[in-house]
């Protein structure tokens, strides 16, 4: 026995029209209900009741208080990033410091001053290498 969607009634297996495709071989309507100028079944029809009414008002959602922010490492106050920015502007403005005391000493007059800013010039422009590569946890203190 078999099921026909259309006319809503149980019958026999042959009275389906075969089909490799179904699970079963079998097509979902019987032959009759396939048959050109067949009526369709009459349809039941179900009447469900909304459970709200629409003219009703929609409850309101509960308030969430955001005011206070136990939590300091929250997405909004705690920025990752901001750390790494810092430390890359403080590098940047000491390697041009660096190489603002480098340019404004004559190695002919001052050799060993000139030769100090050169390495505090290296020095500065490997820690902002560093910085920028590797983030601000890489520097070892001097």
């Amino acid at each position: 026995m078999k099921f026909c969607r259309k006319c809503q009634q149980d019958k026999d297996v042959e009275e389906f029209a075969r089909n490799k495709s179904r699970p079963d071989g079998r097509q979902t309507y019987c032959k009759a209900c396939n048959r050109p100028g067949t009526a369709p079944a009459p349809r039941r029809v179900v009447v469900v009741e909304p459970a709200v009414a629409w003219d009703e008002p929609r409850p309101a959602a509960p308030a969430i208080d955001l005011s206070v922010d136990r939590n300091p490492h929250t997405v909004r106050d705690f920025d990752p990033g901001r750390a790494q920015r810092e430390m890359e502007r403080a590098a940047d403005r000491l390697y041009r410091e660096a190489y603002a005391r480098l340019n404004s000493i004559d190695r002919r007059v001052d050799p060993d001053g000139y030769e100090a800013a050169r390495g505090d010039l290296r020095n500065a422009r490997d820690a902002r290498t560093t910085i920028k590569l590797f983030g601000p946890g890489h520097l070892v203190p001097a």
